[in-house]
């Protein structure tokens, strides 16, 4: 993932502009805490997920890790290849195996800044949202896999634009939409499901995401093992040296 008499027109506009930030802060404060805030979450350092990755009809492997304050690592193989993205305090990187692209290629400084909100937080990406320059906007309610969901849409310093839908219930959220403007083509629907949520050590983690572009499967990841406050160097979020050493051990 967007106007009867002009006196009350104007007020009717200021008062539901504030009755509605009031909303979206009460509604996001609520999903932080079903997330897990004010339990043993806030004491979690690290997590590292790992599990089966499905492309197109191809299964292969994935593994997470992600530690405070926002490093990140992803990489999942696929056909005896990989494909690895991370980010450190500094900078991001990426290798592609399946393009043949074998040494690091350092990511630009739009790209770190977008990968640092869309990381796998360990409360929530938009935890302390405010301070990041992100601004939230309550656009209303629609239904997603049979729940009726909040729609909350996410504003980044950059402009773009992510529609957030939240249970109502359980304030977990359940999908996650963007729209992405292309000029000379069609508009692409990129929506993301988060399904089967487990508690594990207080932190309610999604076990199966699946994405999609325009209504079309493209990729399901099924976690099988979390593990949280593991020990994991700051290293394993640097680039390699060289081919040898792409693999963290």
């Amino acid at each position: 993932m967007i106007k009867r008499i002009i006196g009350f027109v104007i007020f009717f506009i200021a008062v539901s502009g504030y009755i509605y930030c009031q909303s979206v802060d009460k509604i996001i404060e609520k999903v932080f805490d079903a997330r897990g805030r004010g339990k043993s979450i806030e004491n979690i350092n690290t997590i590292k997920i790992s599990g089966k990755l499905i492309y197109s009809r191809v299964t292969g492997t994935f593994v997470a890790y992600n530690k405070k304050p926002f490093l990140n690592r992803f990489e999942f193989e696929l056909m005896g290849k990989r494909v690895i993205q991370a980010i450190n305090l500094t900078g991001g990187w990426y290798i592609n195996e399946i393009s043949d692209q074998y040494d690091a290629i350092s990511m630009t400084k739009e790209v770190f800044e977008q990968t640092k909100y869309q990381n796998y937080y360990p409360i929530h990406p938009l935890f302390d949202y405010k301070s990041k320059g992100i601004k939230l906007r309550l656009i209303g309610k629609d239904t997603t896999q049979g729940r009726l969901c909040y729609v909350i849409r996410e504003i980044l310093p950059d402009s773009s634009k992510t529609d957030m839908y939240v249970d109502t219930v359980s304030f977990l959220q359940l999908l996650q939409k963007t729209i992405v403007r292309m000029p000379e083509s069609k508009d692409l629907l990129l929506e993301t499901y988060f399904k089967d949520y487990r508690n594990v050590n207080g932190l309610m983690i999604p076990y199966i995401m699946e994405k999609t572009n325009n209504g079309v499967l493209q990729t399901k990841m099924i976690i099988e093992k979390a593990e949280v406050n593991i020990p994991i160097d700051d290293s394993v979020f640097n680039p390699p040296a060289n081919k040898s050493e792409n693999k963290p051990e």
